[in-house]
């Protein structure tokens, strides 16, 4: 063999080897782009939905009862129950029954006084026709359930009492 080809032999296989390598490399390269951009595609598009489903949650919110007690104890009207009391008057029908109820809750914890309010709210509503009309017109017009109006009642009756039992 020539002596020529043994030195340019070597840098042929280098230059082989070499290009070899750049070409691969390029390659990788444009296959990571096209990767990276089909991906930043993709997650525009998860974003654009996320956006929808967050739009449509909200919507959601909107279409649930709002509370008329918050939970914590003792129980208290939340500013819906506030509203549904005023157009119901809930306060004054309250100051008429509180001293019908003041001697049975005499000497009770607050919690049987609630009780003791909550079951004569519900005989209220079984036998009194016009209270019952007026929780279920509460109900209408305030576009909530009656039982939510009669929690309304609960609550401030049981408030009148104890208001009644502290001034005695």
């Amino acid at each position: 063999m020539p002596e020529w080809v043994s030195e340019v032999l070597p840098w042929l296989v280098g230059f082989v080897i070499v290009g070899g390598a750049i070409f691969s490399v390029g390659n990788w390269y444009g296959s990571v782009n096209s990767d990276r951009r089909s991906f930043k595609t993709f997650m525009d598009k998860v974003g654009s939905d996320l956006d929808d489903i967050r739009a449509n949650i909200q919507n959601i919110f909107h279409l649930l009862p709002r509370p008329v007690v918050e939970s914590n104890s003792p129980v208290q009207l939340t500013d819906f129950g506030r509203e549904i009391a005023k157009k119901v008057f809930a306060e004054e029908w309250a100051a008429q029954q509180a001293p019908i109820l003041a001697d049975d809750a005499k000497g009770k914890p607050e919690f049987e006084v609630f009780d003791l309010c909550v079951g004569h709210v519900e005989k209220m509503y079984k036998e009194n026709d016009s209270f019952n009309a007026n929780v279920r017109k509460g109900a209408y017009e305030c576009g909530t359930s009656t039982t939510d109006v009669m929690k309304v009642y609960h609550v401030v009756l049981r408030d009148a009492v104890l208001k009644l039992l502290a001034a005695q």
